[in-house]
């Protein structure tokens, strides 16, 4: 495991690969969903984050992944059926796929991979990229 965190007290998310996110449910340690593909070229998971707030029908939190790639794009996606799959029956057939919601693509224009991303405002997001170079990015949500 490479990184992990709580979504809620139900559930927790990790990142157990360079490119693979795992969400479990904490009752009973099943894992409900996985993200292993990117509808872009993402190369590498960046990380994932938990936004707290008011968002689509009152849901009180967002989940957002960050992948990249070494020519330093970044892509942040918004997880947009966590709580379908979560509360999905365990004897469906198959474990629901993950709807990524493309939230932001940012474009550094530098060819070094991009390593940390957080959002440090409703539409600001910093970036620390390989040759330690912090960046601040606003976005029109």
């Amino acid at each position: 495991m490479i990184d992990c965190g709580f979504v809620t007290a139900e559930m927790i998310w990790a990142v157990t690969s360079i490119n693979t996110v795992e969400f479990v449910r904490v009752m009973d340690a099943t894992m409900f969903m996985t993200i292993t593909q990117f509808p872009h070229d993402v190369q590498a998971l960046i990380g994932v984050e938990v936004v707290k707030g008011t968002y689509a029908a009152g849901q009180p939190y967002r989940v957002l992944v960050y992948g990249g790639n070494i020519q330093g794009e970044v892509y942040i996606y918004e997880v947009m059926n966590l709580e379908a799959a979560f509360n999905a029956q365990e004897e469906e057939a198959e474990m629901p796929k993950a709807e990524l919601r493309l939230i932001d693509m940012i474009l550094t224009q530098e060819p070094y991979s991009v390593r940390q991303v957080t959002q440090v405002g409703v539409d600001t997001f910093a970036l620390c990229s390989e040759n330690n170079k912090v960046q601040i990015y606003k976005h029109d949500p």
